[in-house]
């Protein structure tokens, strides 16, 4: 796509992101209604820092159950923070306190059921070894 109109002419579907590590920095942390069943949700926005895919971004949702509270675990030892949290809102807290920082994310893929369409998951998260100035 080269112009504003070629975009509109073009029937395009926006290239899946490749399963591997990218270097990141952690955009945004929002919590809101999972608008399909009212359960509270945090989702984390990371921002593709260099290479081919510059400024792309990668998501990742937490679900506030206790079925993938192991995954909110995860998250929060891998941004390095230390302690426990007492609750979702505890953690929710903690995490947000990290926008800005940088980390490297390793996407896999998963398809749906018909496999017909195919969605980036969130393998692993670890903070980079590169120090900001």
């Amino acid at each position: 796509m080269s112009t504003f109109s070629d975009a509109f002419a073009e029937e395009t579907e926006f290239e899946v992101l490749p399963e591997g590590s990218y270097t990141t920095r952690l955009l945004e942390v929002k919590s809101e209604a999972n608008p399909f069943d009212g359960i509270m949700q945090t989702t984390l926005a990371y921002e593709v820092k260099d290479g081919t895919y510059q400024s792309r971004r990668i998501w990742d949702t937490v679900k506030h159950e206790d079925a993938v509270a192991w995954k909110a675990a995860r998250i929060f030892r891998s941004f390095g923070i230390q302690g426990q949290p007492e609750d979702w809102n505890q953690w929710g807290s903690a995490i947000n306190e990290c926008v800005g920082k940088l980390y490297d994310v390793e996407v896999i893929h998963r398809s749906n059921n018909a496999g017909d369409k195919t969605y980036v998951n969130v393998k692993r998260v670890s903070p980079t070894d590169e120090i900001p100035f």
